[in-house]
């Protein structure tokens, strides 16, 4: 939590339904932002109530939901322009999905001119693509001026 800007919008892609609601407990739990609404997850589980929480996190004009947390729902078709932050912690095994998930943050906003990518898994390692990717950067540390 200390790495993101807690008020960017975020996506948490985990390896299972009941992995991605103990990411959304902990996330949570260490959030600075008290709202009880600040991180929800959005599986296949979760129904109406879990399309109600990711219309109300695509929509612009709302900053709760901030960070949403799923499995496999959300690695494709969501769009969500004002996305910053797209972290993985499960595995993936197709080059398309991959891109898929990279994806969600590649959405235009105004004033958005990057996103940043958290892979916890190393699944970059697997599906490297100079000719889609271009060369590589070096990260750029936190500076704490964001947080």
């Amino acid at each position: 939590m200390d790495l993101i800007n807690q008020n960017q919008k975020t996506l948490v892609f985990c390896a299972t339904q009941i992995h991605a609601a103990a990411v959304r407990d902990l996330i949570n739990q260490y959030a600075t932002n008290r709202n009880t609404n600040y991180c929800h997850r959005v599986t296949a589980d979760d129904g109406k109530i879990g399309e109600q929480h990711l219309r109300d996190f695509q929509d612009n004009e709302k900053s709760i939901p901030t960070i949403l947390t799923t499995s496999q729902k959300l690695s494709t078709g969501v769009d969500a322009p004002e996305i910053r932050n797209i972290v993985l912690m499960r595995p993936v095994n197709s080059m398309v999905e991959f891109k898929q998930i990279v994806g969600r943050g590649t959405r235009l906003f105004d004033g958005k001119d990057y996103f940043t990518f958290f892979d916890f898994v190393n699944a970059h390692n697997h599906f490297q693509d100079p000719e889609w990717d271009g060369e590589p950067l070096e990260p750029e540390p936190p500076t704490g001026a964001e947080h």
